[in-house]
């Protein structure tokens, strides 16, 4: 399990907290938890990779208590094994009658729901309006076992495209599996899928991996992502591994 804490100031009157794509699977919940020290307002977005909705609230918090708001994987995920990614961002701003601004912290968290067990807790990646030039995510090495498959996301950091190519390495450096060319508009992710057969992964066995990001040069994009480790029989998430520090890709400003 991998927990991560985020915590962000809120300077102006309005700004917005996104989570990196995170997958959810039957029998699993998706929650997303705030905390708000002061008064806040917030609007809670939950799409599909395409840009679709699924969520879209908007709830008030007076008092520095933890809110939560539980989504059911099995709406998205009828079936065993079934698993569909998604994007949560939380649009945060202060009251006119509060008499500080806003300073609020968040995570999405899944969950077994029949159990309760957590599995991943996620913070928040960036904060709009994000970064002025063309940037892309840098990964760690990922590790997985037996029937496991690695996941990477991309995400378009809105309101700018991405577009570049997705792939994995093996310990050694060289290729392994597939790559797949993306090109995103605004607010939409994609991903790459690695099981672990395509890694030389046997019976208990395991494997590190390097998922790589290639941006298009030349070409003026923002792009976030995270990638994930998950039971194939399942559909169930056991770690994701946040971007590194963005790295600002050779082309024009935007």
């Amino acid at each position: 399990m991998i927990v991560i804490c985020g915590c962000f100031p809120i300077a102006g009157k309005a700004q917005t907290l996104e989570f990196p794509p995170v997958g959810v699977g039957f029998g699993e919940t998706l929650r997303v938890n705030v905390h708000p020290p002061s008064p806040c307002i917030w609007d809670l977005l939950i799409t599909l990779d395409d840009g679709s909705p699924v969520v879209n609230m908007n709830f008030n918090l007076a008092t520095p208590t933890i809110s939560t708001y539980p989504f059911d994987g099995n709406q998205v995920s009828p079936t065993l094994g079934s698993r569909i990614e998604l994007l949560v961002s939380l649009t945060v701003s202060t009251p006119t009658t509060a008499a500080s601004t806003c300073q609020p912290t968040g995570s999405v968290e899944i969950l077994e729901t029949a159990t309760g067990l957590t599995s991943l807790v996620v913070a928040p990646i960036q904060i709009p309006p994000g970064p002025t030039q063309a940037t892309y995510p840098v990964f760690g090495p990922a590790g997985m076992g037996t029937l496991q498959t690695a996941r990477l996301n991309i995400l378009a950091h809105p309101p700018n495209p991405c577009y570049g190519i997705l792939s994995f390495q093996n310990a050694a450096g060289n290729p392994i599996g597939t790559s797949k060319v993306v090109t995103l508009s605004a607010g939409t992710a994609d991903f790459l899928d690695l099981p672990s057969e395509m890694a030389g992964v046997g019976f208990f066995g395991h494997a590190e991996v390097q998922p790589v990001f290639t941006p298009t040069a030349g070409v003026a994009s923002v792009c976030s992502g995270s990638v994930e480790v998950f039971d194939q029989l399942t559909g169930w998430s056991r770690t994701l591994v946040p971007p590194g520090p963005a790295q600002v890709a050779p082309g024009p400003p935007i």
